[in-house]
């Protein structure tokens, strides 16, 4: 039978979830489903699992401006890639009134990029997944206004090749930088075509 929501609990080792009472009465403590042996320290209740998550929610960095740096932290000690570098070397090539949208499918390679634009001085905005429809928006307004370096005018766009990759207008850019490949070459053509659309006055590269 489905369990009641108050005597759900959560294996911590496996994360398989059951009824508080069923799982009493199985023998050696194993977990039924993938037989993972665990102690009565790990079964965590609905309660305690959601309270878990809303502090953990609390502590994650924002995504939309500047980076992450707990996600970078570990990158930085390898120095910078030669991926990067390129992406760095194409930027100096580039008009100073020039904008620019960088699509990565991987959120992680997003924190790395920003982190590497702020060291060199670039102002820039981000989108993905994980932000709401209205930091969204804001993030798109900003980015559609007139002017290149400053936090309110961002000359440069991360983002998320999935987030991203339809349905936006990003024509105020007219460079695209493809950091990764993606499986489908229809999906990195649709998110080309944020800046190469109607409305797109420069050409674009």
């Amino acid at each position: 039978d489905e369990p009641e929501e108050e005597s759900v609990v959560i294996l911590r080792v496996c994360k398989h979830i059951f009824c508080a009472p069923c799982l009493s009465k199985v023998r050696n403590q194993i977990c039924p489903l993938c037989r993972e042996p665990f102690l009565d320290d790990d079964l965590i209740s609905k309660k305690e699992a959601e309270m878990a998550a809303k502090e953990a929610a609390k502590s994650e960095p924002k995504s939309g401006h500047g980076y992450r740096k707990l996600a970078v932290k570990g990158a930085m000690k390898l120095g910078r890639s030669p991926k990067v570098q390129a992406l760095l070397d194409e930027i100096e090539k580039m008009a100073p009134d020039e904008k620019a949208v960088i699509f990565s499918q991987w959120t992680s390679f997003l924190d790395i990029m920003g982190h590497e634009l702020f060291q060199e001085g670039h102002s820039f905005t981000r989108i993905d997944g994980t932000m709401s429809a209205d930091e969204r928006y804001t993030a798109m307004e900003e980015f559609d206004t007139e002017g290149c370096n400053s936090p309110r005018t961002p000359r440069f766009m991360l983002c998320s090749l999935m987030a991203c990759g339809t349905g936006i207008n990003l024509v105020r850019a007219n460079v695209v930088f493809l950091m990764d490949c993606w499986w489908n070459a229809a999906a990195e053509l649709q998110a080309m075509d944020r800046v190469h659309r109607i409305g797109q006055k420069r050409p674009v590269r």
